[in-house]
C-alpha cells in the first residue's frame, strides 16, 4: 500500500465522503485480485467484489486495520 492509498484510507475513516467514495472507485481492482485468488467460480468473484466494496461503505469507521493505519 502506498503512502496515497493510506491517506485516502484514513481520510475515508474519518468520515471524508469524498475519500470513501474515491476509496470505492479505486478499490475493485485490488478486490478482484484477491478474489480471483480465493474464489473458484466467476459468479463467487463478482459477489465477493461487491459484498467488499459495500462492507467499505457500511463499516470503514468501525474496521479495526484502518484504524491502525489512522494512529
Amino acid at each position: 500500500m502506498n503512502q496515497n492509498s493510506e491517506k485516502l484510507i484514513s481520510a475515508a475513516y474519518s468520515d471524508n465522503k469524498q475519500a470513501l467514495e474515491q476509496l470505492l472507485i479505486l478499490s475493485p481492482k485490488e478486490i478482484s485480485r484477491f478474489a480471483r485468488k480465493t474464489c473458484s467460480i466467476s459468479k463467487d468473484i463478482e459477489n465477493a467484489i461487491q459484498i467488499t466494496l459495500w462492507q467499505i461503505h457500511r463499516k470503514i469507521g468501525t474496521l479495526k486495520t484502518i484504524k491502525a493505519l489512522t494512529d
